[in-house]
């Protein structure tokens, strides 16, 4: 793992002095907002545009495709890893109790 935040939160020998741990806390909280913006340009940049793209191409509004192809896109690797184990694997059951 690349950072282990629970030592820089308590400052597991980095730091003892009750007075870093503040500073650690407005540091991780800064971290986390600049990933969820970063989130939400990757998101807004190259899903939103496709999204409305196929919407428009299926002729659904946007709260059908909101609810539909998101969640198609959200299950879709559980859904072709289900599809190759089918087709590769001979234990059926094992795979459909998975999707369950």
């Amino acid at each position: 793992h690349a950072i282990d935040y629970l030592r820089l939160m308590y400052c597991d020998g980095v730091n003892t002095s009750p007075s870093a741990n503040p500073l650690v806390v407005v540091s991780l909280v800064l971290w986390l907002l600049m990933l969820l913006s970063l989130l939400g340009t990757t998101a807004e940049f190259f899903f939103t545009e496709q999204l409305d793209y196929a919407s428009r191409r299926l002729g659904l509004s946007d709260d059908v495709a909101g609810a539909t192809l998101m969640a198609l896109g959200n299950g879709a690797p559980d859904v072709f890893t289900a599809w190759n184990a089918i087709h590769q694997a001979s234990d059926l059951p094992l795979v459909l109790a998975e999707l369950l």
